[in-house]
């Protein structure tokens, strides 16, 4: 029998988990977005300002974007995405790859309400 995958192990670790273990863990999920964007973004040698205006946005919102303070709409999520050359697949499997961590540890309720 093959090992589980990432995405089975996930799924069956997600049944069963509180209210407030499901907000860490969207929570989570968000920071864990907005750091690999801040990351890829840093290693293209792009600036917020310029990341902004290639995405309609300002530099405010890209930092709430980075720091993951922001729940991004999917369009600004795809915006960001394309102007960094970043497939939405290459995004899904980087935050895939920490989200077995996440849910063996979430977030505690002090974590939650930052």
């Amino acid at each position: 029998m093959p090992a589980p995958s990432n995405i089975e192990i996930a799924r069956s670790n997600l049944r069963g988990l509180s209210p407030l273990e499901h907000k860490g863990l969207h929570l989570s999920v968000v920071r864990r977005i907005g750091s690999i964007i801040k990351q890829r973004r840093i290693a293209a040698g792009v600036s917020e300002e310029t990341l902004a205006g290639h995405t309609g946005t300002d530099t405010n919102h890209i930092r709430r974007v980075e720091r993951g303070s922001l729940h991004f709409r999917v369009h600004h999520l795809t915006c960001i995405l394309f102007a960094l050359r970043i497939t939405p697949q290459q995004l899904y499997a980087e935050v895939l790859t920490g989200m077995v961590d996440d849910l063996q540890n979430p977030l505690t309720l002090n974590e939650v309400s930052k």
